[in-house]
């Protein structure tokens, strides 16, 4: 079997799309509508081959986003705790984070 019989409906469409505006040159509007849909696709693709831990994941964030105090700790976390590769810094910033906002909902 070759790789494109392998691939879903939303990685063929990409690929299609990618090919048949390589090389050329598009307007602004053309590129916006393109960017667009070959956003859908990967959001198509991910939404299929998303695990049950992604999901589980993903609902506890979202959890997380509709608290207030939840938002605003994800957003700081997410802004201040990965950028350094040091797990000990990072850590020493979830416990600030923790001590300045609470735990979340």
């Amino acid at each position: 079997m070759t790789q494109q019989e392998y691939e879903s409906a939303a990685m063929q469409n990409a690929r299609h799309q990618l090919e048949s505006i390589k090389g050329k040159t598009l307007s602004l509007e053309q590129r916006e509508t393109a960017a667009v849909d070959l956003a859908a696709n990967m959001l198509n693709e991910a939404n299929r081959t998303i695990t049950f831990e992604e999901k589980r994941i993903q609902a506890e964030l979202a959890r997380m986003m509709l608290d207030p105090k939840g938002k605003v700790f994800t957003t700081s976390m997410t802004d201040q705790c990965f950028r350094s590769f040091r797990p000990s810094r990072v850590a020493n910033q979830l416990v600030y984070l923790l001590n300045q906002f609470g735990i979340p909902n």
